[in-house]
């Protein structure tokens, strides 16, 4: 994978858990422990699942670019991760008893993480570089 790209997928992970344990914190205070936990539980859930899914497109990307055109054991994997997804959220609701909305919400923050994550990529795109600043005065 791109340094780009891992750099972004990092700070999507970061940033999913920075709001999930914002978001657990503010649920403690306003709801129940059960809540928080359970909002714990789908933000940890939700970053493994970025992290699983950020290894594996690296692992694709790698052998595309050594001229490696079978994916169909990445794509297992995928497949596996799915179905173990399935399994934790029925083992982690109708099992444990996490409280269902908390897991949701938790599970959920990978989305505004995206959104962060892009603001962020996109202001230091568009800022300008000082190093090159820098090297225009150098040079005078």
């Amino acid at each position: 994978m791109t340094s780009f790209g891992t750099t972004f997928v990092n700070g999507l992970v970061s940033k999913t858990i920075i709001i999930g344990v914002a978001l657990a914190a503010l649920g403690w205070l306003v709801l129940t422990a059960e809540f928080a936990g359970a909002t714990l539980l789908g933000t940890m859930v939700s970053a493994f699942n970025l992290r699983v899914v950020a290894w594996v497109s690296g692992k694709m990307v790698a052998s595309a670019q050594k001229g490696e055109t079978g994916t169909g054991r990445w794509s297992a994997i995928l497949l596996i991760k799915l179905f173990l997804l399935f399994v934790l959220t029925y083992v982690f609701i109708a099992i444990v008893g996490a409280d269902v909305i908390g897991y949701i919400i938790g599970y959920s923050t990978f989305l505004l993480a995206i959104v962060w994550q892009a603001v962020v990529v996109m202001n230091r795109s568009s800022a300008p570089h000082e190093d090159a600043n820098q090297d225009d005065t150098e040079s005078l």
